[in-house]
């Protein structure tokens, strides 16, 4: 029998402390929003993506919350209304995103469902990164009935039904996009703040985002193999890590499984460490000049441990070749 996500986090504590925190958050969040009475300005869920959404929230962390809002969303008459939900993060001490970020302002649920816009290269980022965002980290902090309806709409968006049957290459190729463009932007992306800059973004990039991308990708992975694309839905409830989990769970890469969670702990315990992303955010490179420098002995532990964890990650799914088939990892290479 597969242990339970806590049974498997009682020999990384740290793992575990942070997902007990967050959850907690996520419980006084869904508390205060409810008492909001959102439901009365057209909000039809909220969820929240990032730190919070894997639940590895920590001292430092900020709160991406998506606002998902119905067709009678009146825009400029519920501004207050956005002003009131962030207030709420403000007082369980989260920072709020960035006045020029995507998460700002509410999305309305069709364009996040509209099966015209599936493979659009010109989409608005705020809607293409909200949409594949909510299979990759999100958890409803408030309405997770309704979301988790939405979650499954937004799934059959990324499956469309080919002849009568699901077809994975569509999620594929929207993986590998999003994350490698996403790659691509951060690494000449040399604006630097009093709480950001390129080897704080490079740092989560390599450990975190790589997780959930990679997590995801096992999950279509299994999906096929097992022929069910249901295990997907499944799993959308969970984090990232529990996602790899249950795979490297289901074939008995208990060892490998171990070592991934000790990788995984020692970068969370670095990233979460107030003095060094203070470090991180000092010495980061404000150019590609700099960027090409050695790194400094703050990025160069982290980076270490990335590769470490990419390598590992690397040879599980090299050694799933007798499970998963060989057009799988085509549609991964190119």
């Amino acid at each position: 029998m597969p242990l339970s996500t806590d049974a498997m986090f009682q020999s990384f504590p740290f793992l575990q402390q942070t997902r007990v925190n967050s959850l907690l958050l996520c419980e006084q969040l869904e508390l205060a929003l409810t008492e909001l009475k959102l439901s009365s300005h057209s909000v039809v869920s909220v969820f929240a993506v990032g730190s919070l959404g894997r639940l590895e929230v920590g001292s430092p962390s900020d709160l991406d919350g998506v606002v998902v809002v119905d067709s009678d969303y009146q825009g400029q008459n519920n501004l207050y209304m956005m002003r009131e939900i962030e207030e709420c993060y403000r007082k369980l001490g989260f920072r709020v995103a960035k006045a020029s970020g995507i998460y700002r302002l509410p999305i309305e649920v069709s364009p996040l469902i509209d099966l015209s816009q599936r493979g659009r290269l010109d989409e608005q980022p705020e809607i293409y990164g909200k949409r594949i965002q909510m299979l990759l980290d999100a958890r409803p902090i408030y309405a997770p009935g309704q979301f988790a309806k939405l979650q499954s709409q937004v799934l059959e968006w990324f499956l469309p039904s080919i002849n009568g049957e699901f077809s994975y290459d569509f999620i594929i190729n929207e993986l590998q996009r999003y994350f490698h463009s996403y790659t691509s932007w951060q690494s000449f992306k040399f604006d630097k703040s009093e709480d950001d800059g390129w080897y704080l973004r490079q740092a989560k990039l390599r450990v975190t985002r790589v997780t959930t991308i990679a997590a995801m990708m096992m999950l279509v992975g299994l999906s096929i193999d097992i022929d069910d694309h249901d295990t997907i839905r499944k799993q959308l409830a969970v984090t990232p890590v529990e996602r790899l989990i249950f795979v490297f769970d289901h074939y008995n890469e208990s060892e490998l499984l171990a070592r991934f969670l000790s990788l995984y702990e020692r970068a969370l315990i670095l990233l979460l460490n107030e003095d060094l992303r203070d470090e991180l955010i000092t010495e980061s490179p404000q150019n590609l000049e700099e960027a090409g420098r050695p790194f400094p002995p703050c990025y160069q532990q982290l980076y270490e441990i990335s590769e470490e964890l990419m390598e590992l990650l690397t040879a599980f799914s090299l050694g799933r070749q007798n499970d998963w088939p060989s057009s799988f990892y085509r549609n991964w290479l190119f």
